[in-house]
């Protein structure tokens, strides 16, 4: 986007042919305007190349009432699914949100959460609407889909995505490093001498994640010289049910099952009684909270999603916008979880490198998994 001079609203009013005070009202996207009106206005804005700045804003209005200013400047939270609010029933979406807002408030900005699927907003319109009211940082939240791309007028903002599912454009984006989990659980199989452990994975989260999760067992089996006849269990959304797992669990008779799941699958084979972790030991890669029953890795979506706010400031100060031209992406390690499906939540895990050290002579210190 090409660099412009200061344009204010007496420029738009002047263009358009209306009073300040209008087209003041239109860039708030006030009732108290005509539809035709406010279009035109919006459009002379963008064609002048007016910018909302909203230091100054809330500099002027704090000097109007003779107060300290009252807002912040906004980061857009961009969400992806179906519904307006279909993202607040997955905790861990919650808990990227909850870290954003925790984040921006440490640093003077507030979170406002915008829904790109209204099917009265087009994505043209939502941009006009977020580059009026002077935002300029958006994070975009994670969708259900499965190859996912977002349209924007993204030369107007300084971008970053959290998670793997928004597969274009390719932004600066933050993220668990799933492909290390799994490397690391595996590594936790080997060191408790299991040598059958099986994967089971719902397509769509594999496909999302560019198979991230299943590319490190397949390549972890091989290295640690695990059975590797076990074929992953790959299910589609309806194939995901008591009768798959069930199939799949007494045709290979794992000795571990890993995978990004919850309770299900604990719950489905201790329905057709198999003990856990007596007959089966159960990891998640994708644990759902801390203290969780199904031990595992718990992502730390907090921690992400206030790198992801740290990372759009960052942006913002150094007037980065649009598709970068080289995209970054930082992946943050997860927590383990002891929970109850292991037999030794606790078993300490030492990694090659602290082995290596161990070997020269250095005594580290042991570390539990992640």
């Amino acid at each position: 986007m090409s660099d412009h001079s200061y344009v204010s609203m007496k420029d738009i009013a002047a263009q358009v042919g209306v009073h300040v005070s209008t087209v003041s009202l239109a860039l708030q996207d006030s009732a108290k305007i005509r539809p035709e009106t406010r279009q035109k206005i919006l459009e002379a804005a963008e064609k002048l190349g007016y910018r909302h700045n909203p230091y100054l804003s809330t500099l002027m209005r704090s000097r109007r009432v003779r107060k300290m200013p009252q807002t912040s400047p906004v980061i857009g939270f961009v969400t992806s699914h179906a519904e307006r609010d279909g993202w607040r029933k997955r905790e861990v979406l919650l808990d990227f949100y909850d870290g954003c807002c925790q984040m921006a408030q440490d640093r003077g900005y507030r979170i406002e959460v915008f829904w790109r699927k209204d099917p009265e907003m087009s994505a043209k319109r939502l941009s006009q609407i977020l580059y009026h009211r002077g935002i300029q940082g958006i994070i975009l939240g994670p969708c259900d889909e499965m190859d996912s791309h977002v349209e924007m007028d993204w030369d107007l903002f300084s971008p970053v995505a959290i998670g793997h599912s928004i597969h274009s454009p390719l932004l600066h984006r933050v993220t668990n490093n799933h492909f290390l989990s799994t490397v690391r659980v595996m590594d936790y199989c080997h060191n408790m001498g299991v040598k059958r452990v099986g994967f089971a994975v719902q397509k769509v989260h594999t496909v999302r994640l560019q198979h991230r999760w299943l590319g490190a067992y397949l390549a972890k089996r091989i290295e640690l010289g695990m059975d590797t006849d076990i074929e992953p269990l790959i299910a589609g959304v309806n194939e995901w049910k008591l009768e798959t797992v069930k199939a799949w669990y007494n045709t290979y008779k794992p000795e571990v099952i890993i995978g990004p799941f919850g309770s299900s699958v604990g719950n489905w084979l201790e329905s057709t009684g198999v003990k856990i972790p007596a007959d089966v030991q159960l990891i998640s890669v994708a644990c759902p909270r801390m203290g969780h029953r199904v031990s595992g890795i718990f992502e730390n979506g907090k921690s992400i999603g206030s790198k992801a706010v740290q990372m759009v400031i960052s942006m913002i100060e150094h007037t980065e916008k649009g598709i970068p031209e080289n995209p970054s992406m930082v992946s943050l390690e997860g927590t383990w979880n002891p929970g109850s499906t292991v037999r030794r939540p606790s078993m300490p895990f030492i990694p090659k490198d602290h082995q290596d050290l161990r070997e020269s002579g250095h005594s580290p210190r042991l570390q539990y998994i992640l």
